[in-house]
């Protein structure tokens, strides 16, 4: 009998690679504004310590589902505790009369805390997680996916979308006609890529004359080397995180819940996850983020089922990690974001959000709907 050969990587994988790029650009970029600008928390921290340990965790856990999708067959890959946590503590820290640079490595300690207990309690709730997603009706555990993905995978970017009509609706239309209409592109090029290129070539051929819809500003070029090291003044910080545990604790468990509903969303979708490995993946990549010095959990992709919905198969998580750890190192995510308009890439998540929604009335019965 020939041995069986899993083809891990299509062209349809670029699709994939843009929507998981674009989803951990932005959610590093929104992390990045609210430690920088809403707490007013130095680059330097920010950019040098916490984004590295966070790529490698993201790197550590998009390869061991590449690893596991050699055995099974597709992908999943998200964020959690700088508004509840690490700012609030920041600002607590500068009150207390510290000075910003000593304010922001105690509160970084902590984040790096947080981070591997959450890792900790997702390992234990893994070896329980299987027996929820067994004895939770579907209706419960997809009609959160279905809540999350219209309110917050499609609402919001499709403000967005309609803030710049000229780019973000030439996008969606682009990926409406592409992806939900089937339709090919000119020799066969991803229609998500295309919609992103030509949504980038409005922008910045009409946006200085006013014409792209929204305000046009050139990008900016940032560039600063920084590698993921051990954070080992975490261990100051273990303590201390145990003040915070009844923020933590929460935070994890959502993040568990996430990774059940998700699971079984991706085995809605034909792929066949256990709970456990999945949480079991989750709790070490969060703990290598925190260990090197991320202070966010690392979760399962909420988009998984749109992405095999797009024909992809493991390469565009294998090359999403790559490139997230990459960007992240050399210090580019700020200037990737900042040069690709935002109401091009939105579009992506808006379909994905989309598509949550009807895989969660697709799989379950009528009767459950309105729950």
């Amino acid at each position: 009998m020939e041995k069986f050969r899993y083809r891990w990587i299509t062209l349809s994988d670029l699709n994939g690679f843009f929507s998981v790029l674009f989803d951990n650009m932005t959610v590093m970029a929104f992390l990045a504004f609210v430690l920088t600008v809403t707490f007013h928390m130095p680059g330097s921290v920010v950019y040098g310590k916490i984004f590295p340990g966070l790529a490698l965790g993201l790197l550590v856990g998009d390869l061991a589902y590449v690893w596991l999708a050699f055995v099974q067959s597709n992908t999943p890959t998200a964020l959690g505790l700088a508004f509840a946590l690490i700012g609030p503590i920041y600002i607590n820290k500068l009150n207390s009369g510290l000075d910003i640079e000593t304010a922001a490595l105690q509160t970084w300690y902590i984040g790096v805390a947080a981070t591997i207990y959450c890792g900790i309690f997702k390992f234990i709730f893994s070896f329980i997680g299987e027996w929820i997603a067994q004895n939770t009706p579907q209706a419960g555990l997809l009609g959160y996916l279905a809540g999350m993905g219209i309110a917050l995978l499609a609402f919001i970017p499709m403000v967005q979308v309609v803030g710049a009509p000229t780019v973000g609706l030439a996008a969606m239309g682009l990926i409406f006609y592409s992806v939900f209409g089937k339709m090919k592109m000119p020799l066969n090029i991803p229609g998500i890529f295309v919609a992103v290129f030509v949504g980038t070539v409005i922008y910045y051929a009409l946006g200085p004359q006013g014409f792209a819809g929204c305000e046009f500003q050139y990008p900016v070029f940032y560039m600063a080397v920084s590698y993921p090291q051990l954070a080992f003044g975490f261990i100051d910080g273990l303590r201390d995180a145990l003040n915070y545990l009844s923020i933590i604790i929460p935070f994890a468990i959502l993040a568990s819940i996430a990774g059940v509903n998700l699971t079984k969303s991706a085995n809605m979708a034909g792929d066949d996850y256990k709970v456990r490995e999945i949480l079991w993946i989750d709790a070490l990549a969060t703990v290598v983020a925190g260990l090197f010095g991320g202070i966010t959990q690392t979760t399962t992709y909420v988009g998984q089922g749109a992405c095999q919905g797009m024909g992809c198969k493991a390469g565009y998580t294998l090359l999403a990690g790559i490139s997230v750890g990459l960007l992240a190192f050399l210090g580019l995510i700020q200037s990737v974001v900042d040069f690709i308009p935002t109401a091009a890439l939105a579009p992506i998540l808006c379909f994905i959000g989309l598509q949550m929604l009807f895989q969660a009335y697709a799989n379950t019965p009528k009767k459950y709907f309105h729950a």
